[in-house]
């Protein structure tokens, strides 16, 4: 089952990377994206921009994943061990990069905000909105492991109402309808959004891996049938971005399907699947890491090169090569520097 992970991870992160080339424009003030304004996104960018729904739900699924296979000795216990570690592997990183970001938007922007207002950026997560989410599964994932193993399935269903909830809650009227005010105490602090979003697919992959042997055949002989569901439905999330026709919960089931045919997948079967797994073994970094390449290269663009923002065409490409290429060079040149001691701090 976990052999296709690296590769998977590597996708997502490109995914993520592509996701914010394409939208970092919009943190450019208006007037130095005016024509890029003008000219809109072309179908095929918004399809780009779409996939971006598969990105969080592997990462958290594979998470889920590892968590199972730490927990494979004993199928209803998972030690602290693994626990602490990944926290560690997580946290650090986040800290520091997190920080670093602030002291950028500062600068730039001349954002700021009282030491309060830093410590609960922190905590919900600017701009790294899924680290609180993935903490969260990770203090949970020992209780997870014992539900899990003992009520299956019906708890993976109930979970999936539960975000169905949320998602009325957090995004009022997404289903046509909205539940009176006082079921608002079903959201919970800090990681109600990223809930609402993609509550489901860490459990998923927790209770995919604890009960692989009878899942994998199921899912493999359903191969195609999940795969043509993932495709229609991420059709339907783009039609629905763009404003032709309502459907809501079509990213979540493509999400949801694509991770569950990503375990029909053989290693060797996934396209660059060795450029993907290199690519994947940076992956946290990377996330961390983009957002920061992205604000720079937009300062200096909107400096030097402005008539740039006017010509997308190769704006994008520029944007998603530095997101990609200039983390992976820190992070080889820290790995092989005296500073490689600092790395799993830094990096994960």
């Amino acid at each position: 089952m976990y052999r296709q992970f690296g590769a998977l991870r590597g996708l997502a992160i490109v995914l993520v990377v592509l996701n914010h080339s394409v939208k970092s424009v919009t943190w450019v003030p208006q007037e130095s994206a005016q024509s890029l304004a003008a000219g809109g996104e072309s179908l095929f960018l918004s399809i780009l921009v779409e996939l971006g729904v598969l990105a969080v739900p592997i990462f958290l699924f594979i998470s889920g994943g590892f968590f199972a296979y730490a927990a494979s000795g004993s199928r209803s216990k998972l030690s602290w061990k693994p626990v602490k570690s990944s926290l560690k592997q997580v946290l650090w990183p986040y800290l520091v990069w997190s920080v670093v970001f602030y002291a950028l938007v500062y600068l730039w922007k001349g954002e700021q905000y009282s030491v309060v207002g830093y410590a609960t950026k922190l905590i919900v997560g600017y701009p790294f909105n899924f680290v609180p989410l993935l903490v969260f599964w990770y203090i949970a994932s020992p209780l997870l492991v014992r539900i899990s193993d003992r009520f299956g399935w019906a708890f993976i269903a109930i979970l999936a109402v539960y975000q169905l909830i949320l998602l009325n809650l957090v995004f009022p009227g997404a289903f046509g309808f909205e539940f009176p005010s006082w079921m608002n105490a079903l959201v919970p602090k800090v990681i109600g959004f990223t809930m609402a979003k993609w509550a489901i697919f860490f459990p998923l992959g927790l209770i995919c891996g604890l009960k692989a042997r009878t899942v994998n055949p199921l899912l493999t002989r359903f191969s195609t049938v999940l795969l043509a569901v993932c495709a229609l439905t991420i059709t339907l999330s783009l039609l629905s971005t763009r404003g032709v026709l309502q459907a809501p919960l079509a990213g979540t089931f493509a999400a949801v399907s694509f991770v569950l045919f990503a375990l029909t997948l053989k290693r060797e079967r996934i396209p660059l699947y060795a450029q993907l797994e290199k690519v994947g073994k940076k992956a946290y970094g990377l996330y961390l890491l983009n957002l920061i390449v992205l604000s720079l290269m937009l300062i200096m663009i909107s400096a030097l090169a402005p008539a740039l923002f006017g010509f997308e065409v190769l704006l994008y490409p520029i944007l998603f090569t530095a997101a990609l290429a200039i983390p992976i060079v820190v992070m080889d040149g820290v790995a092989r520097s005296p500073l490689r001691p600092t790395y799993r701090y830094l990096f994960g």
